[in-house]
């Protein structure tokens, strides 16, 4: 039981387990921010307090463990999914702020989605493993 103890915010970071949907999903977690931007708000509150009342119950646990965070991630999926339907269907009248971070964002998302096949290849190729 004192193995895997860890400190009460030691799931606080959890939006960043998504990998590179890191920054799409830490928005989406701006309840002040995306409170007036979704279309439908009782589904997005409760997403997002599904969300948020998961972590706070993992945290209340003393034994932790990267792993137990799934149960955390499919909420956190559906409000980064409501944050991409807002993109979607207001990208036109986006400011130019905003249009410049969804870029980012994007972009980060398309270029490590087509260098990590790339590098695997020739990494592979460098050690000689074919499958």
């Amino acid at each position: 039981t004192n193995y895997n103890v860890r400190p009460f915010y030691y799931y606080w970071s959890f939006f960043t387990q998504s990998g590179i949907w890191t920054i799409p999903a830490f928005v989406a977690l701006l309840y002040p921010y995306m409170k007036s931007r979704v279309s439908n708000k009782k589904a997005y509150k409760f997403a997002l307090l599904w969300t948020l009342s998961a972590v706070i119950l993992l945290s209340i646990i003393p034994e932790k463990k990267s792993r137990y965070l799934l149960p955390v991630l499919i909420p956190m999926a559906l409000n980064t999914g409501f944050y991409i339907e807002y993109l979607f269907r207001c990208f036109k009248t986006l400011e130019k702020k905003e249009k410049w971070v969804v870029y980012f964002i994007h972009g980060l998302i398309a270029v490590i989605g087509l260098a990590f096949p790339v590098a695997g290849y020739f990494l592979l190729e460098l050690e000689g493993h074919w499958f």
